[in-house]
């Protein structure tokens, strides 16, 4: 076992998993005092993400200035995975989106400071990277932050039927939390992956 599963083995046993499924406001809402139901939702960005590059969004709000840029569907910036299986599980995200229009967008960081509510941050960082369709709503974040050891699953407004709280909990429960207790970071995320890919078919 190399030093880096070693290491990532003894993190992640008796790791605490913040769980759950949300989704965010538009970047206008955010702006304005949300109301209805519908600015409580993951919107999508004014420019969503073309089928054969990884989310984007204009980089000119300040309210995400001080977020991570998304470089790839799965965005390793807190080095947790290896390059190759990174790579691998970015291309099966992408050929998905292709396929389906779905998209999938995966984010490790090593803190989400100076934010501290992760359920905030990985709603405004859906924005930010304008995962999903606009007017469509059909995008999902993963969040890990190393630091605080918590996880988000965030959904966009329309996959909110297929993919509820207890849905996203599940998804935790079943297929990340025990491979990441088994320092298996990529086996988790590609199940979790895999589980969402088959609800949303």
């Amino acid at each position: 076992m190399s030093f880096k599963r070693l290491y990532l083995l003894y993190f992640f046993v008796g790791f605490f998993f913040l769980v759950g499924c949300g989704a965010s406001e538009t970047p206008t809402g955010i702006a304005q005092s949300a109301s209805s139901a519908a600015q409580e939702e993951m919107g999508t960005a004014e420019a969503a993400p073309k089928s054969d590059a990884a989310p984007k969004k204009a980089q000119n709000n300040s309210q995400f200035s001080h977020f991570p840029k998304a470089y790839n569907w799965v965005n390793d910036f807190a080095n947790m995975m290896a390059d190759e299986e990174e790579t691998a599980l970015s291309e099966k995200i992408k050929q998905y989106e292709k396929a389906t229009t779905n998209e999938i967008a995966i984010a490790t960081v090593e803190t989400i400071k100076p934010d501290t509510d992760i359920v905030e941050y990985t709603r405004s960082l859906g924005n930010y990277w304008g995962v999903g369709k606009k007017g469509i709503d059909n995008g999902v974040v993963i969040l890990i932050d190393k630091e605080s050891r918590k996880i988000r699953i965030a959904s966009g407004l329309g996959l909110k039927t297929i993919l509820p709280d207890d849905v996203c909990q599940s998804i935790i429960d079943d297929q990340i939390v025990p491979e990441f207790k088994n320092g298996n970071i990529i086996g988790g995320l590609d199940k979790a992956v895999d589980r969402i890919m088959g609800m949303l078919q």
